[in-house]
C-alpha cells in the first residue's frame, strides 16, 4: 500500500513503529498511575482498541517503552549500540522521510512524547483484500502522549507545514477535528486530532468521529468487545511488546463467494470455521519470542477436520538422531496421518480417483497400504553440510528418518517399495551393501555398460538404523546421521534452553541454524549482492543463532491453535 494516500508524514509514523519496536525509544521511563503495568512492559496497552470499532479487521499495537523490560538490554547491546546499525536506520529514516514529503523528525518531534502505544488499525483490511480492490484500506494511525503539551505542539506543526491543502478545521464534541482534502488525486483526505491523550490519524475522519463517540461515552461496542478478539487476547501473553491481529472471517466469506470454481463442500466448510489469526511478540534475556494463535469455530468443521484435530503430542525422540550442527531439521509424528489429511483435500479432484488407479496398476503398489500404512511413528527431514558430489551441486546434503510401529512390517513393505523401483530402471540401478560410520545402509550404484568397469556411486543410500527408515543423499549425510550419536540436538545446550519457551505438548520442531546457514549462504553471493547484503542485512542477522518453531496439540478442540517461534539472539 502506497502510505503517502493517507496524507504526508504519516509514513514517518510507521517508521516510527518499527524503530520503537527494538527500542529506540530507550530512556522514556516514567510512571502513569494508570499505566504503571504498561509501563513497567508487563501488559500492552488496550486504550486504542477500547474506542476502535468492534469490526476492526487488521490492528497492530508496538509498546514503544521496551527499556522496562529484561531483554531490552541485550538488544540494545547488539543492535542500537552497533554503529554500523545505527548508520542503517538513520539512513533509512532519512530516506522515507523525504519519500514522505514530511518535515517531521522522529527523534527530536514524536519521541519526547510518545507512550505506551503506537497502532495501526484498518476497521475494512479483510474486506478490500479479499475483494482485490485497487483502493487502499483506509487506515488509523494512535499513538499516545505522555506529555499533552508536547504533542499537541506536534499536532500544530503537521497542520501548519504538511505539503498539499490546507487543513480545515471543525469542532465535534469538544475535539478539534484538522482535516487535510484530498489533494489532486495524489493523497487521500487525512484528518488529525487528540482524543484524551491519544494523537489519532486517519484518512476516515468518521472513524476519528466513532471514536471521540466511545471515548465520550457511547454505549457502542469496540474492538475489545469483539468476541473474536477477545479470545485471541485472553489466550496471549499479556507482556507482549507488539501483536498483529487479523479478523479473517469476512476475508473467507468473500472468497468463497467470489472463487471462480466452488470448493468441495468439506473445505468451504472448514475455511468458513477459521475466525481470526494473531502473533504477539516478547523479549526475552537471550532473544525474541512470537507467540501465534488462530481462533475457529469447531461447531462447523467438518467431521473429518474434527477427527484431524484429536493430535497427540510427539515423544520428540528422533532429536536423538539429529546432529547439533545440522544446518536446518522439521520432524513430525505419522507421516500416514499426514497422507490421510492430504488425500481428504484431494478427493475432492473428480480425476483423483482416476490417477491413483493409473497408479497402482502401472506400479503394483497400493499408496494406502504399501507406502504410507508403515510411516505410524515419528520422522523427520534434516539438512547437513555435504561435499558437493561436482562443481554445479550446493555444499548441502540431507536424510529423511520414518519411524513405525511395527518395524518388520516397514521393512517388509520398502523392500517391496525398492523391488518396484529397481524394476522400473531396467536394470541400470542396483543396490549394494555399505558401512558408512558404523551404519549398516544400501548404496544405490549405476551399472555400466563395460562389464570389466565398476559401477558409479549415486550417491544414494536407504536403510534401517535404530528401527528408523533411512534415505540420505550424498555419503556425508549419513556420516551426519551417525555423528548426531555423539552430538545430537537433543543433548544441545542452545537447543534444549529454547525449548521451555515453547508448547511443552507439540507435534514437532521445525529448526534452522543461521551459525551454518548463513556463511553457506554468503559465500554463494555475487560481489555485487555481498556488498549490498553486508551494508543493509549482515549486521541484523549476525547476532541471530537458531531459529526454532513449534506448535501445541493442546486447545484445538476448544478452537484454539497455538504454535510458537523462537530466534536466539545473542553475542
Amino acid at each position: 500500500m502506497d502510505m503517502k494516500k493517507i496524507g504526508g508524514g504519516v509514513v514517518a509514523l510507521l517508521v516510527l513503529a518499527c524503530v520503537a519496536l527494538v527500542g529506540i525509544g530507550g530512556g522514556m521511563t516514567y510512571m502513569y498511575q494508570d499505566d504503571f503495568q504498561a509501563v513497567m512492559g508487563t501488559k500492552q496497552s488496550q486504550k486504542t482498541a477500547q474506542l476502535l470499532p468492534e469490526e476492526t479487521q487488521l490492528y497492530m499495537a508496538f509498546t514503544p517503552n521496551v527499556q522496562a523490560i529484561s531483554g531490552y538490554e541485550n538488544l540494545k547491546a547488539l543492535y542500537l549500540d552497533n554503529p554500523e546499525i545505527k548508520a542503517i536506520l538513520d539512513n533509512a529514516e532519512k530516506e522515507i522521510l523525504i519519500e514522505g514529503d514530511s518535515q517531521v523528525n522522529i527523534r527530536e518531534d514524536i519521541l519526547p512524547w510518545l507512550g505506551t502505544e503506537v497502532v495501526i488499525a484498518m476497521p475494512h483490511f479483510a474486506d478490500a483484500v479479499a475483494e482485490e480492490t485497487d483502493d487502499a484500506p483506509d487506515v488509523i494511525i494512535s499513538m499516545q502522549s505522555r506529555d499533552l503539551s508536547a504533542s499537541n505542539t506536534f499536532v500544530e506543526n503537521e497542520v501548519n507545514n504538511t505539503k498539499g491543502e490546507p487543513f480545515v478545521s471543525e469542532e465535534y464534541q469538544g475535539v478539534t477535528l484538522n482535516t487535510q482534502p484530498q489533494t489532486n488525486n495524489e493523497y487521500d483526505e487525512m484528518t488529525i486530532a487528540t482524543v484524551d491523550d491519544l494523537v489519532i490519524m486517519s484518512s476516515n475522519k468518521d472513524f476519528i468521529k466513532s471514536m471521540i463517540d466511545k471515548a465520550k461515552g457511547s454505549d457502542t461496542k469496540s474492538l475489545v468487545d469483539n468476541p473474536n478478539y477477545a479470545k485471541i487476547v485472553s489466550e496471549m501473553p499479556t507482556n507482549g511488546i507488539s501483536i498483529m491481529y487479523i479478523e479473517i472471517s469476512g476475508m473467507m466469506d468473500t472468497i468463497l463467494a467470489e472463487a471462480d470454481m466452488p470448493l468441495p463442500p468439506d473445505i468451504a466448510q472448514n475455511m468458513q470455521a477459521f475466525k481470526a489469526v494473531a502473533m504477539t511478540g516478547l523479549l526475552e534475556a537471550d532473544g525474541i519470542l512470537f507467540n501465534m494463535i488462530v481462533n475457529f469455530d469447531v461447531d462447523m468443521l467438518s467431521e473429518d477436520m474434527k477427527a484431524a484435530m484429536k493430535q497427540e503430542p510427539s515423544s520428540n525422540n528422533i532429536l536423538m538422531h539429529i546432529p547439533a550442527d545440522a544446518l536446518f531439521s522439521m520432524n513430525s509424528l505419522s507421516l500416514q496421518r499426514v497422507w490421510e489429511q492430504t488425500k481428504i483435500s484431494l478427493e475432492a479432484n473428480p480425476d483423483f480417483a482416476e490417477t491413483m488407479t493409473d497408479f497402482e496398476q502401472e506400479l503394483g503398489l497400493n499408496i494406502d497400504e504399501d507406502i504410507f500404512s508403515w510411516m505410524t511413528g515419528e520422522y523427520a527431514f534434516v539438512g547437513v553440510e555435504a561435499e558437493p558430489i561436482d562443481e554445479y551441486s550446493p555444499p548441502v546434503g540431507g536424510y529423511m528418518l520414518i519411524g513405525s510401529t511395527d518395524v518388520g512390517d516397514a521393512q517388509t513393505k520398502v523392500q517391496k517399495i525398492v523391488d518396484v523401483m529397481l524394476e522400473q530402471t531396467g536394470g541400470f540401478i542396483e543396490f549394494e551393501p555399505a558401512t558408512v560410520q558404523g551404519i549398516e545402509v544400501n548404496s544405490a550404484v549405476m551399472q555400466s555398460f563395460d562389464p570389466d568397469s565398476a559401477g558409479e556411486p549415486t550417491g544414494a543410500y536407504y536403510g534401517f538404523h535404530n528401527d528408523y527408515f533411512i534415505s540420505a543423499y550424498p555419503e556425508d549425510a549419513v556420516k551426519a546421521l551417525g555423528n548426531a550419536s555423539q552430538n545430537s540436538l537433543a543433548d544441545d545446550a542452545s537447543f534444549k534452553a529454547i525449548q521451555p519457551r515453547l508448547p511443552s505438548n507439540n507435534s514437532g520442531y521445525i529448526y534452522f541454524n543461521f551459525d551454518k546457514l548463513r556463511p553457506m549462504v554468503e559465500e554463494n553471493m555475487s560481489p555485487g549482492e555481498n556488498a549490498e547484503y553486508d551494508e543493509t542485512v549482515r549486521p541484523f542477522l549476525e547476532p541471530v543463532h537458531i531459529m526454532v518453531v513449534s506448535n501445541s496439540t493442546e486447545g484445538l478442540e476448544d478452537g484454539v491453535a497455538k504454535g510458537s517461534i523462537f530466534f536466539l539472539i545473542t553475542e
